[in-house]
């Protein structure tokens, strides 16, 4: 409460400065790098970059792998708790991980149907 208060007692003061770099080159600056196509590229890396890993079954150097796991946070991954390392199906890991991700989803939508 008292964060807000002060925040709001002083938005007359932070307003001019804001208005200053919403002007001129931070304007066009800020409209250049985070337009929607720049974030979607962004994204769809992030997603495939983190994906490498798992895909290629390689181990990253520790400093590459902590950046890894920090943008996992990106992919969404609704198995990402899930190890198929221990289990034997007679099929590759990731052609598993495919099969179980989308059956999984369809099989969730027949049974609330």
């Amino acid at each position: 409460a008292v964060a807000a208060g002060t925040a709001y007692y002083s938005r007359e003061r932070v307003r001019p400065f804001i208005h200053w770099l919403d002007q001129g080159q931070f304007r066009r600056l800020r409209r250049t790098l985070f337009n929607r196509v720049h974030l979607k590229i962004l994204y769809v890396t992030f997603q495939i970059i983190c994906s490498t890993s798992f895909t290629l079954d390689v181990t990253f150097p520790d400093i590459f792998a902590n950046y890894l796991e920090f943008l996992n946070v990106l992919t969404f991954d609704m198995f990402g708790t899930i190890s198929l390392g221990c289990v034997e199906l007679g099929i590759p890991s990731y052609l598993a991980y495919i099969l179980i991700s989308s059956i999984v989803p369809l099989l969730i939508i027949g049974a609330v149907w």
